[in-house]
């Protein structure tokens, strides 16, 4: 801080980012509350450093706005420029609870999702929009409304079932400020059919030095751990296969190893030739590829 001695930042009561949406966000100290955005000062309390965090996910003219005890006036920094991509929205999987007539969409609770959740401009069904249940209501089953809850662990967002149309495909799509859209479809014929982020490529597949599995290995290495921690199912030749942590067996089962991007898939069984392989994910679009078993 040009011209201070550190009584400033010695004195330092708040701090808060003006944001290029016109909302602000205060910024804690490190430690604050376990957020993973806070600030720190330098030992001479004449600098400031903010290590960031989803507050700076929009593009765009931010400024910081610092005040003091005893000091009556606050100082705010000079308007600087953020170049920001859109975030991945979390991943979610769709269901219909029969008995209220409701169409939920279940994410897993966790520090990124308050961000998400605080930023959504919107939800449409079939291209129709949503509103938000009053605070101490819940979505009638007719009602073209939405509202969240939390229930063991998951977010959960409860549809009413208004826009939704029987034996047909349904589009659900959440857009929110600095993320992609969340995008999901349902048929009460065919449950959820994710349309969401495209999946990474396979790199290649590798047959080890022993067991009866192939490695199948995605582009991307450690950076697709996203992707891999929302595997929810492994389809062969339109058989589920069955997920372990460990594989003491080779048949019917396979493996996520999230950090190293890879999938261990058992071919005890299988017929020599190729075979049809399916990855279902929440959030991603399917992937698919061959496997061949000589």
């Amino acid at each position: 801080m040009s011209g201070s001695e550190g009584d400033f930042l010695k004195n330092l009561k708040s701090v808060v980012l003006n944001q290029p949406n016109g909302s602000t966000a205060s910024i804690g100290p490190e430690g604050y509350y376990g957020y993973d955005e806070y600030y720190t000062l330098a030992e001479d309390y004449r600098s400031l450093t903010i290590v960031t965090g989803d507050s700076f996910r929009l593009a765009g003219q931010y400024s910081i706005q610092l005040q003091a005890e005893y000091y009556a006036e606050s100082l705010t920094t000079e308007e600087f420029t953020v170049i920001a991509e859109e975030k991945t929205a979390p991943s979610g999987e769709i269901s219909l609870d029969e008995e209220r007539g409701l169409y939920q969409i279940s994410f897993e609770s966790a520090g990124s999702i308050y961000s998400w959740k605080s930023a959504i401009q919107s939800v449409t069904v079939n291209g129709e929009s949503y509103t938000e249940a009053g605070i101490l209501s819940s979505p009638q089953s007719d009602s073209k409304t939405y509202r969240f809850s939390n229930s063991y662990g998951y977010d959960v967002l409860s549809l009413g079932g208004g826009s939704f149309k029987a034996d047909e495909n349904n589009e659900i799509i959440i857009c929110a400020e600095g993320y992609q859209d969340f995008v999901i479809e349902y048929n009460e014929n065919s449950g959820a059919d994710n349309q969401g982020a495209e999946p990474p490529a396979v790199d290649k597949i590798e047959t080890p030095f022993y067991g009866d599995y192939r490695n199948i290995i995605f582009e991307g290495g450690y950076t697709q751990s996203e992707y891999m921690d929302a595997i929810t199912s492994v389809i062969v030749d339109g058989t589920e296969y069955q997920k372990v942590d460990y594989m003491s067996v080779y048949k019917g089962v396979y493996r996520v190893l999230p950090s190293d991007a890879q999938i261990h898939i058992g071919i005890e069984g299988l017929a020599s030739g190729e075979h049809a392989v399916t990855v279902k994910a929440s959030g991603y679009k399917d992937c698919t590829f061959t496997l061949t078993v000589n």
